[in-house]
């Protein structure tokens, strides 16, 4: 028994399609090797959840290779990372920032200076604002969105200091 697509071919060979079902025939071939290729550039949807876990548990080594896996996944890490500020101990904390840093994604700004403002611990807001003063120095997204963030980290950090 023949698939469709010997059948096709054969025709084709024999000049039985026309110049329109070539087309046809081409067209949907394009369109799934495109298609193909789409999901190869794109990143499989994966729970981030535990490489973020091991990232703010852990130290060292292991904190490394859990930030070498989410780096791929770029700003679709964001959300996995900001959710593990609320809950991590300080510094795991830092290392969410580290890994922010890392990502350089310049959405993240406003994020950092939410943890520049408000962060419990001194030395991850310290680390927050650092990453933000890096970024504001670029002549890109990344200096306009650090720049407005530090703006606003300092309006909050000065009534801060004034209570």
């Amino acid at each position: 028994m023949r698939s469709s697509a010997q059948i096709q071919r054969g025709q084709i060979q024999r000049g039985q399609i026309g110049l329109r079902g070539q087309l046809r025939t081409a067209v949907a071939g394009l369109a799934l090797g495109l298609l193909g290729l789409c999901a190869a550039c794109e990143p499989a949807d994966v729970d981030l959840r535990s490489t973020v876990q091991l990232l703010t548990a852990e130290q060292g080594d292991v904190a490394q290779r859990a930030l070498a896996q989410l780096l791929p996944y770029g700003q679709g890490a964001l959300p996995y990372l900001e959710s593990a500020l609320h809950n991590a101990a300080p510094g795991g904390r830092r290392n969410v920032v580290m890994a922010l840093r890392r990502l350089d994604d310049a959405s993240a700004a406003a994020l950092l200076g939410h943890v520049a403002s408000f962060d419990a611990d001194a030395v991850v807001r310290a680390e927050a604002r650092a990453v933000l003063g890096e970024w504001a120095v670029r002549p890109s997204a990344h200096g306009r969105r650090a720049r407005a963030a530090l703006r606003k980290v300092d309006e909050v950090r000065g009534s801060a200091a004034e209570d």
